[in-house]
């Protein structure tokens, strides 16, 4: 049976835990999803949890939230700092629906690869951007985990007891919404571009 986004193709510059559960939700649907590391910084969370608590020897392929989140998904190596990683980069974005990135909003511009000049490269091209802080306001530089998003969005202000202070949940709670909220985002941004598609 067809699945429902087996014509989409998705760029995962994402890492740890809520954009590549972002992506992978699009590739449970039958998205084609490319995710994109470089050498230098692979994405951290493949190091966390090792089976056994035994890294092995390729422990880089290993890390069970990794592997969790790596299911149905391409996973190339491309050097954004580098011109010719930055034009592989931009030929893939030319056959490419979207594009996310859990970046600060300087990363990308940065690369030369923010919302305006992947709009140049395709004009329909659906940017997906999960800043812990948002793009803009006093906050957009700053970086950001789903355990410091609980207490900066006042998740831990009903967690906890009454006479106590306020607690961290046991999982960041914040992280998969933020994933099933931006794939449900991306997945709207295209009925709109492409109505009936």
């Amino acid at each position: 049976m067809e699945q429902p986004l087996s014509d989409i193709k998705v760029l995962d510059l994402t890492h740890f835990i809520a954009g590549p559960y972002c992506t992978k939700l699009l590739a449970h649907f039958g998205a084609e999803v490319i995710k994109i590391e470089s050498l230098p910084r692979i994405d951290g969370v493949r190091m966390l949890t090792y089976a056994e608590n035994d890294p092995g020897e390729d422990f880089w392929n290993r890390g069970g939230f990794f592997i969790k989140r790596a299911g149905n998904k391409y996973d190339i190596t491309l050097d954004l700092t580098k011109p010719k990683g930055v034009e592989i980069f931009k030929g893939l974005v030319k056959v490419g629906d979207v594009v996310a990135e859990s970046y600060s909003p300087r990363v990308m511009k940065n690369f030369g690869l923010d919302y305006p000049a992947l709009k140049q490269i395709k004009p329909d091209i659906i940017m997906v951007s999960l800043s812990g802080y948002g793009q803009t306001g006093p906050w957009a530089l700053w970086g950001a985990y789903g355990y410091v998003l609980e207490y900066t969005s006042g998740v831990t202000t009903i967690t906890g007891y009454g006479d106590g202070p306020p607690r961290k949940i046991g999982i960041s709670y914040t992280d998969p919404w933020s994933g099933i909220l931006a794939g449900a985002v991306s997945l709207w941004c295209r009925s709109i571009a492409c109505p009936g598609g």
